[in-house]
């Protein structure tokens, strides 16, 4: 029997390696205000996004709440809501994380 992998409130586990292309619609939305990560990257669309989660955070970083609720923004506005949310929710994890960045 496969059971699902709970959390601490008895919640499933959501996993980040569910961003695969065939669930991210349309990546080249683009963000209110792009962001630049000095020396990493510039962060301008939902797909400039998902690459820093995916390939550049660390693992330990993608399992604190803060980038679970950026990850899970950025799955929301690749099915088409508000790319605002999903832009406040990285600058949040960003800054918690001590992750020198700026507004482009």
């Amino acid at each position: 029997m496969n059971k699902k992998q709970r959390g601490s409130a008895g919640r499933p586990v959501r996993r980040l390696s569910g961003f695969g292309a065939d669930r991210f619609r349309d990546s080249a939305t683009a963000l209110p205000r792009p962001l630049i990560i000095p020396g990493v990257m510039i962060i301008a669309t939902l797909a400039d996004v998902r690459t820093l989660i995916v390939r550049h955070l660390p693992a330990e970083y993608r399992a604190q709440p803060a980038w679970r609720h950026a990850a899970t923004e950025l799955a929301k506005a690749a099915a088409g809501t508000d790319t605002a949310d999903v832009s406040i929710a990285l600058r949040l994890a960003l800054a918690l994380s001590g992750v020198e960045f700026r507004m482009k």
